[in-house]
């Protein structure tokens, strides 16, 4: 049996900051989005492409979570 996606998205608790980098980019950084378009608006720097690319696997947060229907993306 075939799952329904919804694209519910949650990030949990998230905290990440770039391997090269001392500073961290998101701190205990907690949202829901269920199955909904959203947009990302923010000044340079703010953190919109970064949580892109957690939600795309290309980084890995440092502590918390990021689920997709439920389901942790790792």
């Amino acid at each position: 049996m075939q799952e329904t996606l919804r694209g519910d998205i949650e990030f949990r608790n998230v905290t990440f900051k770039y391997p090269e980098r001392e500073k961290i980019v998101l701190e205990k950084l907690c949202f829901g989005i269920d199955g909904q378009k959203i947009a990302l608006v923010g000044h340079s720097g703010s953190g919109k492409s970064t949580i892109v690319q957690l939600l795309m696997r290309f980084y890995d947060p440092v502590e918390g979570q990021i689920l997709i229907n439920g389901r942790d993306i790792k």
